[in-house]
């Protein structure tokens, strides 16, 4: 009879061997689940996070080309040759209503062109920045501001309202940002009707 025992006792642990390994097989493919759940979240978050950075990079290349225009527009000498609101209010004179392109590079702010494919505005190389300016056509008189000269001629002040869209582009995310900014300023205007 003990032997009988002993055989029973072989064949039960026999058959708890297979149920541990079916049991351990199955936890580890629940844990391998998981852990591809996990790896597959962690992967969608970082390009998101990517995203979300070239977003912000291209939004700030364009705002650094809105703030060169309007730098240039305020604080730099009208003298300056290709100076973005003497130029403008010229060629209206002219009868021309031009757009002004301007590229934005990590080494100038000012550049009288549009951009090619080689200019970034940062140092990493990884945002092209520029803008195009307008100055809408009908400028508005600046009331009682007239100079009048020793010869009987007369120059008016005006106020030369412009639009400048810039626009930023982060080319390895094919991310792009827009905006526009109006802003107005004065100028003399030799002549011409009063508006």
């Amino acid at each position: 009879m003990i032997r009988s025992i002993r055989i029973n006792s072989l064949s039960t642990r026999h058959n708890q061997s297979g149920a541990a390994l079916v049991i351990a097989l199955m936890i580890l493919v629940i844990i391998s689940i998981v852990g591809l759940t996990a790896l597959r979240s962690s992967v969608f978050n970082t390009k998101i996070s990517t995203m979300n950075q070239a977003s912000t990079m291209s939004f700030q290349g364009a705002e650094t080309a809105i703030a060169a225009v309007f730098d240039e527009a305020v604080n730099q000498s009208f003298k300056t040759p290709g100076h973005v609101v003497s130029y403008a209010v010229a060629q209206l004179g002219f009868g021309n209503n031009v757009v002004i392109n301007r590229c934005v590079t990590h080494g100038n702010l000012y550049l009288q062109r549009a951009c090619t494919n080689n200019d970034f505005v940062d140092s990493r190389g990884l945002v092209q920045a520029g803008s195009r300016t307008m100055v809408k056509p009908t400028p508005r008189l600046k009331l009682n501001e007239v100079i009048t000269d020793n010869t009987g001629g007369s120059t008016t002040i005006r106020y030369y309202d412009f639009v400048t869209v810039a626009d930023a582009y982060v080319p390895v995310m094919k991310m792009s940002s827009f905006n526009v900014q109006e802003f107005t300023t004065e100028a003399l205007s030799t002549g011409g009707p009063e508006h």
